[in-house]
Parts: structure tokens; sequence; C-alpha cells
């Protein structure tokens, strides 16, 4: 049987004492409660209001009765004085980590008394940890829903996390985890010897219910436990011994460019979210994929993948045309990459100059560009494969010059001109439809330079190809 009640409750039941020691115990309660208060107020927040499962995030204080802990004496645990900020960050890397899920994380305590027994979780989260020692939290395995959970909550203890937020949050994950069923995630050779325990992964990425504290990424695991033998599937054992599922996959949206948009769901494994994005006109379309930091985010567009191997975002800048285009958006083919996203489109009239302003034409494997606006920070040739996605391929800061390219099969080019002014001008698109053919670079005295290679030197050089020679002026 559990009791946890909070300090208010325990100032009124002062009040039957006699006038001297309800005076003395009231002043006591009344400091302890002001000390709470001092701190921020606790934001009200919940991660999928839907759900009748809860994880209850509990910052205010509590004083726990519980057969379980602390051989049921009574545990009167603190506030752990966090800021707004900090209980916002702790709740975001809860609500990330249990994203997939059909579950609330909350900080409303109404919700969490609302909820049945067996689809609910109280996380303490406290300094006072001297009831248990060495550990960074406190959960009993299996809880969450076990016939004998009546209320039982779990612990973290943040004077052993440095009250780091970051690291509070994963800890808090941990401990839900192993209500749930989890066990430590433990690393092992090939031999079976530990490397590490828990499991602190590799670079910036870890396991949840490993050593997850300030990772770029951290996700669920299909790895190693308590022993060499024993691997565990998260996702899985959460589902059955929780009894939870998960959260429905997004359906596909429809969206029209106009100038700006911002979507958010939640990737499930091996989910693709499919958007279809009508361009009314020529656009510079910006695409900015954020990772709600579990799922190493992927974003395809006309067979084109984009991804940040810097974070876990996906970024897209692109010129795109009138016309009706397929996003894909997905996350790395590994196990746990699951969890939130967000995707801001933006967009901006892309201006083509006319093409006495601003030319371009290929002709004999050569790329020719004459800038005649009077005044011009930069030329950058861009290529597409598709005459869709271009990128830039060659740069020059002078009005006329040209290049050789040797393409197999079509290959699209197009001038951006940046102005003075910072505006981005575009030429009109052009085609190159030359099967790639063998080629020779000799300097002007007659001297070989390369083969089927472009010269590593700038400069002025002949190029000899399909049995005709011509100047080729790189640059």
């Amino acid at each position: 049987m559990s009791f946890v009640t909070n300090k208010i409750i325990i100032l009124t039941l002062t009040i039957h004492l006699s006038n001297h020691k309800t005076m003395k115990k009231t002043l006591f309660l009344f400091l302890l409660i002001s000390s709470n208060f001092l701190f921020a107020q606790i934001p009200v927040l919940n991660s999928y209001p839907s759900s009748t499962k809860i994880i209850y995030l509990d910052f205010d204080g509590e004083v726990v009765n519980d057969f379980w802990w602390f051989n049921g004496q009574t545990i009167n645990s603190q506030s752990p004085g966090l800021s707004t900020a900090e209980i916002r960050e702790v709740f975001d890397i809860v609500a990330e980590d249990f994203s997939p899920f059909n579950i609330n994380v909350t900080t409303d305590e109404a919700r969490y008394n609302a909820a049945a027994f067996r689809s609910k979780m109280r996380v303490i989260i406290t300094p006072t940890s001297y009831w248990m020692l060495g550990q960074n939290n406190a959960a009993s395995f299996q809880s969450f829903n076990s016939i004998m959970n009546n209320g039982t909550p779990c612990f973290v203890f943040t004077d052993r996390l440095s009250g780091d937020a970051n690291s509070i949050g994963q800890e808090c994950s941990k401990a839900v985890g192993i209500t749930m069923g989890l066990n430590t995630q433990i690393l092992y050779d090939g031999n079976c010897n530990v490397i590490s325990n828990p499991n602190m992964g590799a670079g910036q990425w870890a396991p949840i219910m490993g050593t997850p504290q300030n990772k770029l990424q951290t996700t669920w695991y299909n790895g190693k436990t308590y022993s060499c033998n024993a691997s565990e599937d998260n996702i899985s054992v959460m589902r059955n011994t929780a009894n939870i599922t998960m959260r429905p996959k997004t359906g596909l949206v429809n969206h029209t460019l106009s100038s700006s948009a911002q979507l958010s769901a939640v990737l499930q494994p091996e989910q693709i979210d499919t958007i279809i994005l009508t361009v009314p006109a020529h656009s510079q379309v910006n695409i900015n994929g954020v990772s709600g930091g579990n799922t190493d985010l992927r974003i395809r567009l006309n067979n084109i993948v984009y991804e940040d191997p810097a974070t876990l975002d996906a970024i897209i800048n692109t010129i795109l045309t009138a016309g009706t285009y397929t996003l894909e958006v997905f996350g790395k083919a590994e196990y746990g990459n699951t969890g939130q996203y967000t995707l801001s489109i933006t967009s901006t009239p892309a201006v083509i100059l006319a093409s006495d302003d601003n030319a371009i034409n290929v002709r004999n494997n050569m790329v020719y560009w004459n800038i005649r606006m009077p005044e011009f920070r930069s030329v950058n040739i861009q290529r597409s494969f598709d005459g869709i996605h271009f990128s830039d391929y060659f740069h020059s800061d002078r009005a006329t010059g040209n290049f050789q390219y040797s393409p197999n099969g079509r290959t699209y080019f197009r001038n951006k001109v940046v102005k003075l002014s910072g505006q981005v001008n575009y030429s009109q698109i052009v085609m190159m439809n030359v099967q790639n053919a063998p080629y020779r670079i000799y300097d002007l005295s007659g001297r070989l330079i390369s083969i089927n290679k472009m010269p590593s030197v700038k400069g002025v050089y002949i190029i000899y190809q399909n049995g005709t020679s011509e100047y080729l002026i790189y640059q």
C-alpha cells in the first residue's frame, strides 16, 4: 500500500493539536512549504493529452509511506528546486523518449490522480536520497502494470546528478523503463567480457537504459543486458510488460506552398511520413527538419536523400519550379530511430533574369556563361541531374567564362548570380546530353597534363576530345 501526500495536507492535520504545539508545527511546516514556493511554479505540460496511460513527473516534493520503499518508513522527499526552464528540459527529454507510445507524459497531478491503477507511474524528482544508497534512481521492476502497484512511485535523485536537467531527464526515462520491465544495457566484447556497465554507447549515441547523459542521440535499444547471452528488445518489452500500445502513424499530408508551413509528427519504427508538396510558382524553397533528439532524421526529395552528418537534423535548400513534389521523412535505418520531429518549410519567389542579362549555354562538352548586369558579387554555376534540384558546382567572380564537363546522360545547368545588394538571380536552365567520351588535357607547349581528369592548377589549356581540340580556360 502506498500513501503519497503533499505538504499542504500535512499542514491541515496540525490543526488538531494543542494551540502551542499547533503554532510550532504549523510554523515549521509553513517554512518547509515556503521553501518549495521559492522555486519556479510548475508549468502544466502534457505530451499526449488524449492518452489514458500516464507518466507523472512530480517536481513539488512528496511525503511517501510505501511498503516497498525504506521498509515502509516515511520519506519526506523535498522539491528539487529546478527553474521553469530546467523543468521544461526534463519534460522534453522524457516526452521525446516515450513519444512513439500511446502514453501521456505530464506535470499535471490531476491527470495522474484520474488515471486507473496499473496504467500510471509517478516519478518523484527529489534531492532526498539518504534512504537509498549508491543509486541515481529507485524504481520497482515491472511495477507499472503490476497488480501489486497501488500507487507505488519511482524516484530520481537530483543531488546525485548534480542538479543537471539533461541528466535528470534521462534518469527519469530510465526509472520508468525499469518499472516497465527493462534491464540495464551492458556492453560486452566478443569473449563476453564486460566493456562498460552501463553501456556508454559510441560517439554521440547511447542507449536510454545505458549511460545516455548529455549525448546527441539517445534511443531505446535491442542489446545485451545482465548476461552476454541475454538480449532485450526495449520496445517490445515495454509494450508487453506495461501493456502500452504505439501511437497511430501519421497519415498522408497534402500541403500547398504559399510562404511558410510548420508540421510536427512522431516517427514510428520503420515509418516513412509522406508529404505532397504543391509549389505554385518558381521558388527558392528551404526545408528544415529538426529531430526531437531520438531520431537521426532523413528527408527524401526527388529520390535524393538529405541529412546533416553533424546533427540529427535534415536540411534542404533548393529551387523548385512550379509543380507537385513528394517529400518523404524517415529515420536512419537502425533500431530505436523513433521519435518526434518538426518540419519547417519556407519559400520565396526565385527571380529569373532575362537571357540577355545572364546567359548560359553548353557546347561541345563546355559550359559557358556571360553576365551583362553592371554589378554583381559572385557567379555560381549550378548542376542538376533531374532539372529540378540544383546544387552549386562551379564558382567564379568573373562576368564571363567556361569550363569543361563530360556527363554520362542528361545534366542540367543554370547560373546563380548574387548582386551587390544580396539579391539572388537565376538564369534559364540549359541541358547537356552528351555521352561520356575520353579526353586529354594538354598545356600550351603540347605537354600532356591529364587524361579524363581536369587539371589541378587553373589556367589556359588545350582539350582534345572526339577528334577535335579547342582551348580550355579553366578558372
